[in-house]
């Protein structure tokens, strides 16, 4: 990031967070183990391309691994701490938990012997942790049903 002057730009945060290795390997594995040759095969005989395979065929039946990374991913890169410590500067640009940890470090909420003007005790910490957790919360229950029957595929016999 430094080689290409990104330090200290929202974009040394972003552009590393955009790629989910995790993703691939994980849809490799789901692609080779649960899509069935033969309708790959009925695609191809039907004169289907592979991007049409892939848009009509592969994407549709992939619903529940897309919402599981779209959770797993907006989860990984919200919690994220130390890239966003590391290549940040400016107060300004934090994300929430740097931005909670750098205020919190300066407050009597975790030292109670710190002398300081900020009025922020331990409710106001435990408020600023439900602020952090609540749209992790949101997230999950709107992809809920897709990480469940992600992590649950295969496990019963129907």
């Amino acid at each position: 990031m430094a080689a290409i002057r990104l330090v200290n730009t929202p974009w040394s945060v972003i552009l590393p967070a955009a790629f989910f290795p995790f993703g691939v390997y994980l849809s490799y594995i789901y692609y080779v183990t649960s899509l069935p040759k033969d309708l790959l095969a009925a695609g191809r005989v039907d004169g289907a391309s592979e991007w049409q395979i892939f848009w009509y065929i592969g994407l549709p039946l992939a619903r529940t691994l897309l919402g599981l990374f779209c959770f797993l991913s907006f989860t990984a890169n919200w919690n994220n701490y130390f890239l966003p410590f590391v290549m940040l500067n400016k107060d300004t640009l934090y994300n929430l938990p740097v931005g909670i940890q750098a205020l919190m470090a300066g407050t009597t909420a975790v030292r109670p012997t710190f002398a300081t003007d900020l009025p922020i005790k331990r409710p106001e910490a435990a408020l600023a942790g439900v602020v952090m957790v609540l749209p992790v919360v949101i997230v999950f229950l709107l992809s809920q049903r897709f990480v469940i029957s992600g992590a649950l595929t295969g496990a019963t016999k129907e």
